[in-house]
């Protein structure tokens, strides 16, 4: 399967699903979704994985709907506004994400607003805030390749909530970027849609991607030292 960009039938389509919030819409028009959204972005985690298991050959990489794609119907249980569907897609490759709650990752999205793309955690737990910041303050090798790797670059931006009061006032300024936020995410946001409707998107995110391997790297030290919740549960 080929990628060679989406298209912006696809952006209509994803707005008009959502404006008719209707599932009987939603079967009735099932094969442009699959035309227009769900097979691109099959063909997309297909042409990134050679450079996904490079960084990373434990990374799920399966281009299936609730493994590195996600589903088109929202949650009702958290869709509070009523809407029924999404109008932003995405993909994400994680190490075995259905195991371990809270986890990093690698993420693509896109809707009408345009298109993002990154590394870092959609939410992170405390603990996982904890471990990243005990390494940080160890100035441990792996926090400084990371942190080497964010600053020599100029693509992402980091992001994530602060407290509102530095609990590390004594820090200087460049670590208090890490330690005072809540959780944490290196992004990038853009509404270049000739990309978007482009095979060139793949470039783009692989290069992108492979800049980042620090990140991912320092991060899984810190997967490994926190406690995680939840067990282990089979794979589909």
């Amino acid at each position: 399967m080929i990628f060679d960009g989406f298209s912006a039938q696809a952006l209509s389509f994803l707005m008009e699903n959502r404006l008719q919030n209707s599932k009987s819409w939603f079967e009735a028009h099932r094969n442009q979704y699959n035309a227009l959204v769900l097979q691109p972005l099959r063909a997309l985690v297909e042409a990134l994985t050679p450079v996904m298991l490079d960084i990373d050959p434990v990374f799920t990489v399966e281009p299936k709907v609730g493994r590195t794609i996600s589903r088109i119907f929202r949650d009702v249980r958290f869709a509070k506004d009523g809407f029924l569907f999404r109008e932003e897609m995405w993909i994400t490759f994680m190490r075995n994400k259905r195991c371990w709650e809270g986890q990093p990752g690698y993420y693509f999205s896109f809707g009408p607003d345009g298109l993002a793309y990154g590394y870092g955690y959609y939410q992170a737990t405390p603990a996982a805030m904890d471990a990243m910041r005990q390494m940080i303050l160890r100035q441990e090798p792996l926090f400084v390749q990371a942190s080497a790797c964010f600053r020599r670059q100029k693509e992402f931006a980091m992001n994530g909530d602060f407290y509102k009061r530095s609990r590390f006032p004594d820090q200087p300024p460049e670590l208090k970027e890490w330690l005072d936020r809540r959780s944490i995410s290196f992004d990038c946001m853009s509404t270049d849609f000739d990309i978007l409707y482009s095979a060139k998107l793949v470039p783009l995110l692989s290069n992108g991607f492979r800049e980042l391997a620090p990140l991912h790297t320092f991060f899984c030290s810190v997967e490994e030292r926190r406690p995680h919740a939840q067990t282990a549960v089979p794979q589909e």
